[in-house]
């Protein structure tokens, strides 16, 4: 799907739900070459995937290798706590994109719809 017809749909068939795919759902894998747009709609084939392509690129930004220089030696569970670091920061983006979308949906601001959430937190508890 090109972008032009994804900004083409309506503001109601987005609220709806009618969507053929989110930002969290889309990874781009690029190679010398071309470049591969997936989208995968189940989260944990998505967690999965990108846990995959850090343990065998060896990255901690993307680029291959660039995790090397962080793990000493051949330490099995250093290299784990690395990557693990990476993809708790890859979740980390994903919220952030879900949070921006709700804000989206709601005509509200990231900080709006922060305080509103915590408003009503407040009325529940007093």
């Amino acid at each position: 799907m090109l972008r032009k017809q994804i900004n083409s749909i309506s503001l109601l068939n987005f609220l709806k739900g009618n969507v053929p795919f989110y930002a969290w759902q889309c990874i781009s894998i690029s190679t010398m070459d071309r470049q591969v747009d997936l989208i995968i709609h189940d989260e944990s084939d998505m967690m999965n995937l990108i846990s995959l392509l850090i343990y065998k690129l060896q990255t901690i930004d993307g680029f291959k290798g660039t995790s090397l220089s962080h793990i000493e030696g051949n330490k099995y569970k250093e290299t784990i706590r690395v990557y693990d670091k990476v993809l708790f920061r890859y979740k980390i983006i994903k919220i952030r994109m879900k949070i921006s979308c709700i804000a989206f949906e709601q005509k509200k601001s990231i900080l709006e719809l922060f305080l509103i959430a915590i408003m009503k937190t407040h009325k529940k508890l007093f």
